[in-house]
């Protein structure tokens, strides 16, 4: 018997435990990081002493070139290695290579053009009366073509210069506005010029002009193809453009941020254009306009440079790191991962099906199981019944249900995988755990954390203490029309717009003009004046500040509303026994509303973890972090396309949401009070 007994139970446990190894086993596999390459392609990165304001390279890649901020210019091989440098007597705005690599040009905000031999030496120079802001080279130095930052106003004519290999003249050309860069092919026949008014114009080897689009602002970066039947242009407007040989408008692509530059490779549709964003962001398109790819760099980015064959892709950062990637190895890098991903779904979905048909083996084999089953199926028929009795009002509902999914649960879920994800917003490997590990070691995080605690304390009594004693003092007004008036105007600036009211604080809070400063310069205490938004000891405290004096409508009303709905005969009874208004409101009021009291926590956390609108309004983050919270965080990674670790960011926010929610049901307990005597 006990044998039987012992055989009964080892077979009752295997079939709870036979499921839950299956399922461990799939999380486990799911959450475990691919082996893939993680580095993204990336050959080197160097270092500059500033910015990287230029990046060029030789058609074959083995000779790439930068212009920073430091007033160098740096010389590298293929592999990173420094073969020279150039320094100038201010920042190095421009620099090209020509396609062979036997020539180096260099402008500098000093106002000098220099040519430069492959080994660095000096072939001349030549002033420029201006800022150098662009310059390119044709195949040997046929054609050196330079823009200079003058103006309009100053000038009275905007010039793009032509020189031979010399530096003798041998052309001009008008333009309409400030240079801001300017692309040659390698036979000096055509030549791409963006500019300042909003426009790119071609023009012929000699410096007439062949057609001119305006785009929608400062035209930052050009680009043209080897045969000048492509020219691609980036702006500040967000946007990266392409045209054709004519002047017509191929395609237009959607940036993160304004455009500091694009580069080139390729020829026809097989061109591929690498676009440098502001927000960090590397974008890859092909040629017709689609993203193969992108790289969140975290960091500004001012210029990117393209091997002629595509596979060298060179850019600078804002940090004065400059990076070199193999778009080969990047693109295989993300379709290796994709397809690691593509097996871990189906890994899972295995193994779910194989717990679903255990789980059916199990129910089938066990009568009692199967006798629950087929009470709950029962009612899955029933509840069918119903729905399809009353089809005609849910059909009518589908399209809200329809919204619903797609636009709250989708984002939700697709969040939730993310986060397990290196996700650009284009393609995207699965890397486990590993986001959330960066989370731990994030400084900004850190500090974004203890800065939420601090707003969220600051919030309890900003939207609790304040609104309870306002309703307070009208729910003991004695004359009704009195409520009514002074409820009524706590309410009606509600109608005024968060935006408007945050701006009207920034205004107070300036340090020259504000009124805060003013009224301490008005009554003689200009030393108690500050920079109350610059200065770190000062910026949070003044953040939380606005609003004073706090009077929520919303919270102002959940808390009147429950002092009104208060039933008088308790009321009545506290005064007949002797209790003063103190002691109704600390004996009777306060616990009868701690329902209210429990909602508004609630509502507190949620909005104080969510919400960063005056923070990037006033501050965005400073000073030096002072005023940095989470979702700051969330919201900067997310713009600069680190969609996958924003994504862990928001898995967070929504756990810590979701527990201190929980806490607060289980520990703030409404009050379910019995008011019969």
């Amino acid at each position: 018997m006990r044998i039987l007994l012992g055989a009964h139970r080892w077979r009752r446990w295997a079939w709870v435990a036979l499921p839950l190894a299956l399922f461990t086993g799939s999380v486990l596999l799911f959450l475990a990081p691919g082996a893939a390459d993680d580095s993204g392609g990336r050959l080197w990165q160097t270092r500059t002493g500033d910015i990287v304001y230029a990046a060029a390279t030789s058609a074959d890649g083995a000779l790439i070139v930068l212009g920073s901020r430091d007033s160098t210019a740096y010389a590298l091989d293929r592999s990173a290695a420094r073969l020279w440098t150039y320094p100038t007597t201010n920042a190095v705005n421009a620099v090209a290579v020509s396609p062979d690599g036997a020539y180096v040009a260099v402008g500098s905000a000093d106002g000098t053009l220099t040519l430069l031999s492959r080994a660095g030496r000096v072939l001349w120079k030549r002033p420029t009366g201006a800022a150098v802001s662009a310059v390119a080279l044709s195949t040997g130095a046929t054609r050196v073509v330079y823009g200079a930052g003058s103006t309009a106003l100053s000038n009275g004519n905007l010039t793009l210069h032509l020189l031979d290999h010399v530096g003798r003249s041998v052309g001009m050309a008008t333009l309409s506005g400030s240079p801001r860069a300017v692309a040659i092919t390698p036979d000096g026949r055509r030549i791409a010029v963006g500019a300042d008014d909003d426009s790119v114009t071609l023009f012929d080897g000699t410096g007439k002009q062949l057609w001119q689009q305006g785009g929608g602002d400062v035209v930052d970066g050009v680009a043209i193809s080897r045969d000048g039947a492509r020219v691609a242009a980036g702006s500040e407007d967000h946007h990266v453009y392409l045209y054709n040989g004519a002047g017509n408008d191929l395609w237009t692509f959607a940036a993160g941020g304004p455009v500091r530059a694009v580069a080139m490779s390729g020829v026809g549709v097989g061109a591929r254009v690498a676009a440098a964003v502001a927000d960090g962001t590397i974008d890859l398109l092909d040629g017709t306009g689609r993203p193969v790819w992108r790289d969140a760099t975290g960091h500004a980015a001012y210029a990117v440079a393209l091997s002629a064959d595509g596979r060298v892709l060179v850019l600078g950062l804002d940090t004065g790191a400059a990076q070199a990637v193999d778009i080969g190895a990047a693109l295989a890098g993300a379709e290796a991962g994709q397809r690691a991903l593509d097996r871990r779904l189906a890994a899972g979905a295995a193994a779910a099906l194989a717990v679903l048909v255990v789980y059916a083996l199990y129910v089938r084999a066990n009568p009692r199981r199967r006798a629950v089953a087929a009470r709950r199926i029962a009612r899955l028929r029933h509840g069918g019944a119903l729905l399809w009795r009353a089809r005609a009002s849910y059909a009518l509902l589908s399209p809200i249900f329809l919204l619903l999914l797609l636009f709250n649960y989708y984002p939700s879920v697709s969040g939730l995988y993310h986060a397990l994800t290196e996700w650009n917003g284009v393609t995207s490997s699965f890397v486990g755990l590993t986001n959330f590990q960066t989370m731990v070691r994030d400084p900004y995080l850190t500090v974004g954390i203890v800065n939420l605690l601090i707003i969220l304390v600051a919030g309890v009594v900003k939207t609790i203490v304040f609104p309870l004693l306002v309703a307070e003092l009208i729910f003991h007004l004695r004359a009704r029309r009195a409520q009514y008036w002074v409820r009524t105007a706590f309410v009606i600036p509600t109608i005024v717009p968060v935006i408007a009211t945050i701006l009207v604080w920034r205004f107070i809070y300036d340090p020259n003009l504000g009124l805060a400063n003013q009224v301490l310069r008005g009554v003689g205490l200009s030393g108690w004046t500050h920079s109350w938004l610059g200065e770190p000891g000062w910026a949070l405290g003044s953040v939380i500040f606005i609003g004073f004096p706090w009077i929520a409508a919303l919270p102002f009303l959940v808390l009147y509303a429950g002092l009104i709905g208060i039933p008088g005969e308790l009321l009545e009874a506290a005064t007949v026994d002797g209790a003063g208004v103190p002691r109704r409101i600390w004996s009777l009021h306060l616990p009868l509303l701690l329902g209210q009291v429990k909602l508004l926590l609630i509502l507190i956390v949620i909005a104080g973890v969510q919400d960063f609108s005056a923070i990037y309004i006033l501050t965005q983050g400073g000073p030096t972090n002072s005023t940095y919270v989470p979702a700051l965080d969330l919201f900067q990674n997310a713009t600069s396309g680190n969609l996958g670790y924003a994504s862990a960011i928001g898995v967070a926010l929504f756990v810590v949401i979701m527990g201190v929610t929980i806490l607060q049901l289980r520990l703030v307990r409404g009050a379910a009070t019995d008011y019969s005597a």
